[in-house]
C-alpha cells in the first residue's frame, strides 16, 4: 500500500486545519517545491491542480501578490520552475499583467527560463479550458497531449513585451551556451518523433545498421580476440532494439507538451525581437556580410570585429571554452594542474572531482591554490554545493588514505561548518524519525536511499534547539525503533555511525505508527516538530493492532499539542509536494532545504514575501510602449 494513500486522509479537515488565508495558501503551496523544482507537464498533476486553483482564488483580490510570490521563490528560495509557472499565469491573467513589467526582469533570469514561460503559456491555455471539480477528484478532462503544439502556437501580448525587452538583457555566453544551433535541431527532431511514430523507429534501425556494419568489418580484419566489454555492450543495444522493434506496429502516445517544443529561434519569430541585431541574426542563421562596408551598416557596435573568412556563411553564436571541454579534448594528467592554476574551475567542479584531481598531477603551487580556494568562506557561501556532494567529497577522501587527501579532508569538513552556519535554526522541541527498513536500500542516483537519508537527517539534528534522533523499522528484538546519540562526530562519522545503528532494527516493516506511539502519544510528550524520513513504501503494518495510523495523529494533535507541525518527506522525489495544511506537509525530494521550508513556517510569511519584494525599491521598471 502506498503511503500517499495514507497521507490522503490527513488533509481531512477533522484532522489537519486548512489555511483560510489565499495568500499563506499560494505561498505554502509554492515554498513546497522548495526540495524537488518539478516541471508542471505531467498529464495528471495534483501539485499543479492546487497551484493553479490558489492562484484563481488571489489574482483577483491581490494581481500583485502573485508576482511577489513568483519573485521570491526564485530570488530567496530558488526555485525556478514554480516561480516560471506563476509569471505564465501572470502574463496570461488580465489582473495581473499590469505587473508583469515590474517583476518578469528579476524573475526571468537565463534563456532556459524564457523558453520554460512560454512553454507553461501554452499549457495554460488548454489548463484554463478544463472543468474542475473539487481537490478530491482534480479536473473533469485532462489536457489534450494529441496536438501539434508548434502549430497552435500563441503567446499573449505582455508575454511576447516582455520576453521581448528581456532578450536585450542576456550576454552572449549565456545564448551561446542555452540556444545554441544543436540545441535546436534537436528539440526539434525529438518533437517531430512525437508527431511522426515512424522517425522514432528510423533511429533504432541506424543503430541496428551500424552494428551490422561493425560485426562485418570485425569478421574482414579476422580479429581474434575481441574486448569482453564491447561484446555486452554490444549485446546490450541489440536487446534494446529488438524490444523496441517489437513494438513497431503499436500506436506510440503522442505526449507532446511532456517534451520540449520550442526553441529560441520561435521566441525570436513569434516576439518580433529584433535588437541585439547580431545575436538575432546568429540564433536566426542569417548570412554573413559580404563586405565590410554593410557590416558596420548592421553592426555598428565597436565590439564586434570584422572577420573576412565567414563572408557569405550562415552566421552561429561562437563555441563556448569551458573546462570540461578543455578536459575532455587534452585528455591528460596535467589539465587540471592548468585549470586550477588559471582559476577556471568552479568550487562544484573542483569538490565532485577530487579524486581525479589529487590521483593526477598537481605541482605544489596549484595544491596550496586548491587548498586557498576550498577553504574561502565567500566562495563557499557564494556557491551552493548539497550535503550530499560534500558526503560524496569525504567517501572519496577517505578511501584515497595519502597525505593530501588528510588535508582536503579537515578542509571539506571545515567548509561544510561554514555552510551550516548560514542555515537557520528550527525553533522549539523536534523529533527526527529516519525509515531503515529494506526498500530504502533502492539507489538515488549513485547513493542509496538509506544514505541520502541519513545525510538530510545529519543536518536537520545539527540545526535544531533541541531534537531526539530514532530510526524506525521492523521488530527483531522487542521494539521497532532505536535512539541514536550523538557527541562531536563530522558529517562522514556520524552516517557511519547511524548505519552500524540501523543493523540491530528488523527491515521488513516501517512500524512508523507504533514508534509514534510509544515515544509521543502514550507518554504525552510535547513536541513541536515531527520530520517523517522515509520513500513513502511503508507497509500495512504500522501498529500490531492495526489501528489506522491517521487515528493516531489525530489523538495526538487533540489531546498533546494542537500546533504540532508535521513533515513527511518523501525521500524518493516520485510523489506530491503540498504545503496546503496548517498542520500536515508533504515534501517531495531529497536535499536539506527542508530546514529553510521548517523555519519558514514560524514566520510572517506573507510579511517576509511583501518585505522582500519591496528590495526591488525604485528600480527601473520595463519601459513598455
Amino acid at each position: 500500500m502506498s503511503f500517499y494513500e495514507l497521507i490522503e486522509k490527513f488533509y481531512d479537515t477533522q484532522i489537519c486545519k486548512q489555511i483560510q488565508d489565499p495568500r499563506l495558501l499560494l505561498l505554502n503551496i509554492a515554498s513546497s517545491q522548495i526540495l524537488n523544482d518539478k516541471k508542471y507537464f505531467a498529464d495528471q498533476d495534483r501539485t499543479r491542480d492546487e497551484l493553479f486553483q490558489s492562484l484563481l482564488q488571489i489574482a483577483d483580490k491581490d494581481p500583485e501578490f502573485v508576482l511577489q510570490v513568483a519573485y521570491y521563490t526564485r530570488n530567496k528560495l530558488q526555485v525556478r520552475a514554480t516561480s516560471n509557472f506563476i509569471i505564465a499565469f501572470a502574463t496570461s491573467y488580465d489582473s495581473c499583467k499590469p505587473y508583469c513589467r515590474k517583476y518578469f526582469n528579476y524573475i526571468v533570469k537565463l534563456p532556459t527560463d524564457l523558453l520554460e514561460v512560454a512553454e507553461y503559456s501554452q499549457l495554460l491555455r488548454y489548463y484554463l479550458k478544463l472543468e474542475w471539480i473539487g481537490f478530491q477528484n482534480g479536473y473533469l478532462r485532462s489536457i489534450p497531449y494529441n496536438i501539434n503544439c508548434r502549430k497552435e502556437l500563441n503567446f499573449s501580448k505582455m508575454l511576447q513585451k516582455c520576453g521581448a525587452n528581456k532578450f536585450q538583457q542576456f550576454t552572449t555566453h549565456q545564448l551561446a551556451k542555452y540556444c545554441s544551433d544543436r540545441r535546436r535541431k534537436r528539440i526539434i527532431y525529438r518533437f517531430s518523433e512525437l508527431v511522426d511514430p515512424t522517425l522514432f523507429m528510423k533511429r533504432y534501425y541506424k543503430r541496428a545498421e551500424k552494428l551490422k556494419f561493425k560485426q562485418k568489418a570485425e569478421k574482414k580484419l579476422k580479429q581474434k580476440v575481441i574486448k569482453k566489454q564491447d561484446r555486452q555492450k554490444a549485446k546490450q543495444i541489440q536487446k534494446q532494439i529488438q524490444k523496441k522493434l517489437k513494438h513497431t506496429k503499436k500506436q506510440r502516445a503522442i505526449r507532446s507538451l511532456e517534451r520540449k517544443f520550442i526553441t529560441m529561434k520561435d521566441i525570436i519569430q513569434m516576439f518580433h525581437i529584433s535588437q541585439p541585431q547580431y545575436n538575432v541574426m546568429c540564433i536566426l542563421r542569417c548570412r554573413y556580410p559580404p563586405n565590410q562596408d554593410e557590416f558596420k551598416q548592421l553592426f555598428p557596435q565597436d565590439d564586434i570585429v570584422f572577420e573576412q573568412q565567414k563572408c557569405g556563411k550562415r552566421m552561429k553564436l561562437p563555441n563556448i571554452i569551458t573546462w570540461e571541454r578543455e578536459l575532455s579534448q587534452q585528455k591528460n594528467d596535467k589539465v587540471w594542474d592548468k585549470l586550477i592554476k588559471e582559476n577556471r574551475i568552479t568550487l562544484l567542479a573542483s569538490i565532485k572531482n577530487l579524486k581525479n584531481i589529487l590521483s593526477g598531477y598537481l605541482s605544489p603551487k596549484a595544491f596550496s591554490q586548491l587548498q586557498q580556494f576550498l577553504s574561502n568562506p565567500q566562495i563557499i557561501q557564494q556557491n551552493k554545493v548539497t550535503m550530499l556532494q560534500y558526503y560524496k567529497a569525504l567517501e572519496a577522501l577517505i578511501q584515497m588514505k595519502n597525505d593530501r587527501a588528510k588535508i582536503i579532508y579537515k578542509i571539506i569538513s571545515n567548509a561544510i561548518n561554514i555552510t551550516t552556519n548560514n542555515i537557520p535554526t528550527i525553533p522549539g522541541k523536534t523529533h527526527i524519525f529516519v525509515d531503515v527498513t529494506g526498500s530504502m536500500s533502492y539507489e538515488l542516483g549513485n547513493k542509496s536511499l538509506q544514505t541520502v537519508a541519513f545525510v538530510i537527517s545529519q543536518i536537520l539534528r545539527i540545526k535544531c534547539e533541541y531534537m531526539e534522533f530514532y530510526i524506525f523499522g521492523g521488530e527483531k528484538n522487542n521494539e521497532p525503533y532505536l535512539r541514536v546519540n550523538f557527541t562531536h562526530e563530522d558529517l562522514y562519522e556520524s552516517v557511519q555511525k547511524c548505519d552500524m545503528v540501523r543493523r540491530q532494527i528488523g527491515n521488513y516493516y516501517a512500524m512508523i505508527g507504533q514508534t509514534i506511539e510509544d515515544l509521543l502519544y502514550k507518554p504525552k510528550i510535547f513536541c513541536d516538530n515531527i520530520v517523517i524520513i522515509s520513500d513513502m513504501a511503508v507497509q500495512k503494518c504500522f501498529r500490531k493492532d492495526n489501528i489506522s495510523f491517521e487515528y493516531l495523529l489525530n489523538g495526538y494533535i487533540n489531546e498533546v499539542n494542537p500546533k504540532v507541525k508535521i513533515f513527511f518527506m518523501d525521500i524518493n522525489g516520485s510523489g506530491i509536494s503540498i504545503g496546503a495544511k496548517q498542520n500536515c506537509h508533504i515534501l517531495s525530494g531529497a536535499s536539506e532545504r527542508i530546514l529553510e521550508y521548517i523555519t519558514n513556517q514560524y514566520l510572517d510569511q506573507i510579511q517576509e514575501v511583501i518585505s522582500f519584494s519591496n528590495t526591488l525599491g525604485n528600480q527601473q521598471i520595463l519601459k513598455i510602449e
